[in-house]
């Protein structure tokens, strides 16, 4: 199974301020925490440690929701069904950042650190996106002289419609190339700054991108793959 471990993650604050939404720094509150995103920018260079594991595999819809991977694994959701038709396959994956963010906020929250913290939780979240984005950039440029691209990113728990109990499913297929992750009894991965995925890899001449595709996703208001 393929292993993708991604360059050092860079953030600009300029895209993590719009990202986090903030538009005046200049108040009290704000200019406090974005002295704290600056001063995280380079913990997140040194302790974010991209890893994307994935499988490209073949796939059977069997109406009105069940997606069957390579003849057994079994995932359901009639939204995430149907976002596959005309696939030529499927990959399924897992990345991660590693535990190093998470740890540190934790260590400057003991500390009493607490808005240090939290800025490095959101710049971690962020840095986790970034590394998919990365990921996936590559992927599709691989693969552009065979016209295939990657379809949208969809996550248990996180995809409306698309139960987080298929994060396990997910998780247990990929496990033995991440050793240090573990899955809560609620399905949540360990390290947190860590998502399951799964995308249709389709044929651009037989399927064109969708326009619209987002009204769907849980994750439209902080989606990697729209900027504007």
């Amino acid at each position: 199974m393929p292993v993708y471990r991604g360059n050092a993650v860079t953030l600009d604050l300029e895209h993590v301020l719009h990202r986090l939404k903030i538009t005046d720094m200049q108040t009290a509150r704000n200019k406090k925490f974005v002295e704290a995103l600056k001063d995280g920018l380079e913990l997140v260079h040194l302790l974010a440690l991209p890893q994307v594991v994935y499988r490209e595999q073949g796939y059977t819809l069997v109406p009105p929701d069940e997606i069957i991977l390579e003849g057994s694994t079994v995932l359901k959701s009639g939204m995430v069904s149907g976002k596959l038709s005309d696939a030529l396959h499927v990959m399924t994956g897992i990345a991660t950042i590693g535990r190093g963010l998470e740890k540190k906020a934790q260590e400057i929250k003991q500390e009493n650190g607490l808005t240090a913290s939290f800025a490095l939780e959101a710049l971690a979240a962020i840095a986790l996106d970034s590394a998919v984005e990365e990921f996936f950039t590559g992927f599709e440029a691989e693969h552009s002289n065979g016209g295939r691209y990657s379809g949208i990113l969809m996550s248990p728990g996180e995809t409306a419609g698309w139960p987080v109990e298929d994060q396990r499913t997910i998780y247990e297929m990929h496990r033995e190339e991440l050793p240090d992750m573990t899955i809560t009894d609620a399905c949540l991965l360990i390290p947190k700054n860590s998502i399951s995925f799964l995308v249709g890899v389709f044929d651009y001449e037989v399927k064109k991108p969708e326009e619209g595709h987002c009204s769907y996703c849980s994750m439209r208001d902080k989606c990697i793959y729209k900027r504007g």
